[in-house]
């Protein structure tokens, strides 16, 4: 007993406590170090999709808020993975992750401009590079009491950068940025807060708990994005992004992509 209460308090500690500025240590500097060996680690398991009836449209997106938001876009590089996960995350050195299983639960471009734009928030305000190392110390710690010492699958390395990484303060602040970015692209915040409500029935995480989750439930997350929207202006209707038949498209090469990976 008192050993897994010295274990718990040293965790809750670690989380907490920001290593970089303890140790006088150049943030951007060490998460690039860092996230070289771990990117390298996912590349190589994880199974890139280069089609561009799919990279395409998600591209033509990822511009849109980029070239409305003042940001370089050239400075982004995009990957779409193969992988059922309902997930995208950024990544030290500017990556941004998306998932098939993210784009076939996506019901519209408009939800995935929303998450587009959340992922972008988290690199634009540096959240990025502090979580990597704060789940990187985790990863480390854990290792240590497990003596365990490789680097993880492809899925513990996304883990550590999805959305259940962040705070609830670099959350939330995400959500608000998003639906600025939203609306600086002249785009509705509408389909990413109905992302959020179908989000929170697809998991399975007691609403009593929620206290206890580093991030706010997708429920309340949805609530306060169309609020915000409301706020700003925001028109809850936006124009079409993409050419018609090219989202529809992409989701039918992304449903082949999933058949084929079965059959294997």
């Amino acid at each position: 007993m008192a050993s897994l209460v010295l274990w718990t308090v040293l965790l809750l500690t670690g989380l907490r406590t920001d290593w970089l500025a303890v140790l006088h240590m150049d943030r951007p500097v060490l998460a690039d170090r860092l996230a070289e060996r771990y990117w390298d680690d996912f590349a190589r398991q994880a199974v890139f999709v280069d089609e561009a009836a799919v990279t395409h449209p998600v591209n033509t997106l990822l511009r849109r808020l980029c070239r409305a938001n003042g940001m370089d876009r050239g400075k982004i590089k995009l990957h779409v993975v193969q992988d059922d996960e309902v997930n995208a995350f950024a990544f030290p050195g500017d990556h941004l992750v998306v998932y098939t299983g993210l784009l076939s639960f996506c019901h519209g471009e408009g939800e995935l401009c929303g998450v587009l734009a959340h992922e972008l928030a988290h690199i634009e305000r540096g959240h990025v590079a502090r979580t990597f190392v704060k789940e990187v110390f985790l990863s480390a710690f854990t290792s240590l009491l497990s003596g365990y010492t490789g680097v993880g699958e492809a899925g513990e390395v996304a883990g550590m950068l999805s959305s259940t990484a962040y705070d609830r303060a670099w959350e939330s602040e995400a959500d608000r940025l998003a639906v600025d970015y939203l609306g600086h692209a002249g785009l509705s915040a509408v389909p990413f807060s109905d992302f959020l409500f179908r989000l929170d029935e697809k998991e399975d995480f007691p609403a009593y708990a929620e206290w206890l989750s580093t991030h706010p439930d997708s429920d309340k997350r949805a609530r306060q994005v169309r609020r915000m929207a409301q706020e700003r202006n925001i028109p809850s209707h936006s124009r079409r992004v993409l050419p018609r038949g090219e989202w529809e498209g992409m989701q039918q090469a992304v449903s082949a992509l999933q058949e084929d990976g079965e059959e294997q």
